[in-house]
């Protein structure tokens, strides 16, 4: 993230720099003088020739001599701000050239493996740590929902038994896309010292990031409904939004769970 800062800032820069240099290659001998009285400013074209000091003043009503008044003012803070950037920009080219962040990983990459079997190095790259935590995370044992099993009696793609149709959608969409992200069942977790079972515990295989999936199918249900936004309203009061962390789900008996839906929401949060 650093390093694309500065890339950018060095970049942005270089792009600046030939803008003003372009422009003052292109503007009026000599300089502004401004002078103010009463809070009423006058203003000079000051050239010199052959030694000799030329003051011309200029015209507020004259649209040549506005206009050399802003080449000129212009060209005052060009040239002031020029060496600065130039510096500036110098520095940054010379920090990207001699900054290498690839070295402090590269001493322990090209030890022997006999060595590594024995060193724990100080410096990990970020996707090593990643990849790592995400084979753990698919090892790992969970503990499950255990209440009410004789609910559970829709099996999905990957083999287990969920408690809705509409639950199976979501479980073989997440199974399809195993490359994306990886999920677990009413999988136990303490949200604000209380344990809770979301539908789906889900990881996101490129970040690590972990989100949760609620799906609630008997919006119809007042006594359902209530539950439904004192859940939501849990997740918001542990710092877990809908829209960020927390996926939610809806269904009515009008308006069923669409399967294209589920797809698109699984694009949105964990293909990217």
């Amino acid at each position: 993230m650093m390093i694309q800062l500065l890339q950018d800032a060095y970049n942005e820069l270089t792009h600046k720099i030939k803008q003003i240099e372009k422009y003052l290659e292109n503007t009026p001998e000599g300089y502004l003088k401004v002078r103010e009285r009463n809070r009423i400013y006058s203003y000079f074209q000051v050239t010199e020739k052959d030694g000799k000091i030329n003051v011309h003043y200029l015209k507020l009503k004259d649209k040549d001599d506005i206009r050399i008044i802003n080449l000129l003012a212009h060209k005052h803070y060009y040239k002031k701000l020029l060496p600065i950037i130039t510096k500036e920009h110098s520095i940054i080219k010379k920090f990207l050239e001699q900054y290498k962040p690839e070295e402090k990983y590269e001493v322990f990459d090209n030890m022997m493996p006999g060595r590594k079997a024995i060193v724990h190095p100080v410096f990990r790259r970020k996707n090593e740590l990643i990849h790592e935590f995400v084979e753990k995370w698919k090892t790992e044992e969970w503990d499950k929902y255990v209440k009410y099993p004789e609910r559970l009696i829709y099996e999905t793609a990957r083999g287990e038994l969920v408690r809705s149709k509409s639950e199976v959608i979501i479980a073989n969409q997440l199974y399809i896309n195993q490359d994306l992200c990886i999920y677990r069942y009413e999988s136990a977790v303490v949200i604000n010292g209380i344990t809770c079972h979301p539908d789906f515990t889900i990881l996101k295989v490129s970040t690590g990031e972990v989100f949760y999936w609620e799906h609630f199918g008997m919006m119809d249900d007042e006594d359902y409904l209530n539950d439904a936004l004192r859940k939501i309203n849990h997740y918001i009061h542990a710092g877990i939004y809908p829209g960020k962390q927390l996926i939610c789900t809806f269904e009515s008996k009008n308006q069923p769970l669409d399967i294209r839906t589920v797809k698109e929401l699984i694009l949105e949060y964990f293909s990217n």
